[in-house]
């Protein structure tokens, strides 16, 4: 690798996060992974939570000219990545460039497909490293003129198994359980609500909290969720009652965080005796 070019990627990402520099090749591949513009919160902790690797390690002479590979610059590459999966073991790789579905090693991987049905299908490739399958999914460069990160937002969605409800998971409030709220609360004549939940609280990551999500007209998450409307206070509260209950309501709530589930339900059993006198109250009053 020429040596000026040596700390280039990690300058561009650090720009791109702090917006200090704006491209839509970047911005391009954050709105596929959100399905939206995100919020600076939100873009900061995507860079901050991914690798951004150049699979050829070195810099080409063009933005726009054929891959110029040479057998050594082939195997230095190939050796390099492996060198890479080996160290960090990533949980998911997301390919930028059909081209590299092309040239990537296989290394006795295994092929399958995102199908989208009407929406085409999307190739993935799996490899298996010290005994962990790293899944691959390849998808057109973002700097590509035809790229639509509307398009590729499903696959992405649902290549890292988030297809149930597209709720943040990396904000302070942790999600456990959560309700898909839109359409109902479209019902009423608003719709900014788009999820609630019940998680691990902002301020303590060891209580819980409910939490209405509304989006602000710019797509990102709006502050303004301390003035609840009536209808959704109602809805927490049959999602609370569900959530103690364990059952299912007409809301439709889903689990969201398996791993947390046992940590929400033994702090109710634990402070049961605070909700049930207010259960309690409620089945009086509608009697």
């Amino acid at each position: 690798m020429d040596g000026r070019c040596e700390n280039q990627t990690i300058e561009v990402i650090e720009e791109i996060k702090n917006q200090d520099w704006r491209s839509r090749t970047f911005s391009n591949f954050e709105r596929s992974v959100f399905g939206k513009i995100p919020s600076q919160e939100e873009r900061e902790l995507l860079w901050d939570s991914v690798i951004f690797y150049n699979y050829l390690q070195y810099a080409q002479s063009g933005p726009t000219r054929p891959l110029e590979q040479t057998t050594d610059a082939y195997k230095e590459s190939e050796l390099a990545f492996k060198e890479l999966l080996e160290t960090y073991m990533p949980d998911y790789i997301i390919a930028w460039g059909m081209r590299l579905y092309d040239i990537a090693p296989n290394w006795g991987g295994e092929s399958s497909l995102i199908d989208m049905q009407d929406n085409g299908c999307a190739n993935v490739w799996t490899y298996s490293i010290n005994g962990k399958k790293i899944p691959t999914l390849f998808i057109y460069h973002p700097a590509y003129g035809g790229f639509s990160w509307s398009a590729w937002h499903p696959f992405i969605k649902k290549f890292l198994g988030l297809d149930g409800i597209d709720i943040p998971t990396w904000l302070s409030h942790k999600p456990i359980v959560a309700v898909d709220y839109q359409k109902r609360d479209a019902q009423v004549g608003a719709g900014d609500a788009l999820y609630l939940s019940i998680g691990r609280s902002t301020w303590d990551n060891d209580s819980v909290s409910a939490k209405i999500w509304r989006e602000a007209p710019s797509g990102a998450w709006s502050r303004q969720s301390e003035d609840i409307p009536l209808w959704r206070l109602l809805d927490l509260a049959i999602l609370f009652i569900a959530t103690i209950k364990n059952k299912r309501s007409v809301l439709g709530e889903v689990v969201v965080n398996e791993s947390d589930e046992s940590f929400l339900k033994n702090l109710i059993k634990k402070d049961v005796d605070l909700y049930s006198p207010r259960i309690e109250e409620l089945i009086r009053l509608l009697k």
